[in-house]
């Protein structure tokens, strides 16, 4: 089985902004995402939007946002 190589993270709210990241809340976690990591299909840009994040999996693997899951025979 193989998975896809983009998540999609409903319900985030966008709470601080700077030149290089957004502060996303997801639930109880907060994490930094530079606006590059963001892909085709996110609804959020800046300080107060509430909407969706599209990330590449790795990176959300990475950030703890996702848990990872290898490749099954």
């Amino acid at each position: 089985m193989q998975y896809e190589d983009t998540i999609e993270i409903r319900s985030v709210t966008v709470m601080r902004q700077t030149d290089v990241a957004l502060l996303c809340r997801m639930g109880n976690q907060h994490r930094w995402i530079a606006p590059t990591q963001l892909q085709p299909g996110s609804t959020v840009a800046r300080s107060g939007d509430v909407g969706t994040i599209v990330l590449k999996r790795p990176f959300a693997v990475e950030q703890g946002l996702v848990p990872f899951q290898g490749l099954h025979d």
